[in-house]
């Protein structure tokens, strides 16, 4: 009995051989040959498998995330316009401990960011966890809520959130300066903060 190869059973399933080689194996199958059946079986589930594939689409929030990490990892001067990048305002680590204090000891390091008339506010809370809360100056007592956080760094998302009712997130992220923490507000240009380590 001729067995077939792996390539003419993926001809086979990709309907590309000639009606005449696929009669004959067809034939072949309906013979009963186990191991030809074992070797169509496993080639139609990769064309299934590709054809799921192919037609999978990203969600267009993903797509929008990778193209701004994209934008901060490999900056042109059209790409820069894209952002509003954050001035920082105010850091713990550079105010003198109080008289008479020697170390800040496990204090957590803070940070206060702006761009324009938003204020990111943040501390480094455990190991590679970043709290912070987004102000909106121009009306304090609304709260930015439902505000995109996500980390970027190397051209890769490292995480992402969404912040709460009151503007505050948690987002895990690595500590050291070559990452940007960016914060999407609707109706606004993403703001990108570079990050700074804990001490």
């Amino acid at each position: 009995m001729k067995h077939y190869q792996d390539q003419d059973w993926v001809d086979f399933v990709r309907e590309t051989a000639s009606l005449e080689t696929r009669a004959a194996m067809q034939q072949h199958l309906d013979e009963g040959c186990d191991a030809c059946r074992g070797l169509h079986g496993t080639w139609q589930r990769v064309r299934d498998i590709a054809g799921r594939e192919q037609a999978f689409q990203p969600p267009p929030g993903a797509i929008r995330i990778v193209k701004l990490a994209y934008a901060l990892a490999h900056p042109s001067q059209e790409e820069e316009t894209s952002f509003s990048f954050a001035q920082l305002v105010f850091d713990s680590l550079l105010e003198p401990a109080p008289a008479g204090v020697r170390a800040a000891g496990g204090a957590a390091r803070q940070f206060l960011h702006q761009a324009g008339d938003i204020y990111i506010d943040m501390r480094w809370d455990k190991r590679d966890w970043l709290a912070g809360q987004v102000l909106d100056s121009r009306e304090p007592q609304k709260h930015v809520g439902e505000a995109e956080v996500w980390v970027t760094g190397e051209g890769k998302v490292c995480g992402s959130t969404v912040t709460n009712a009151f503007g505050e997130f948690q987002i895990q992220c690595p500590e050291d300066n070559r990452h940007w923490l960016v914060v999407e507000i609707a109706g606004m240009k993403p703001i990108a903060v570079r990050l700074s380590p804990r001490s």
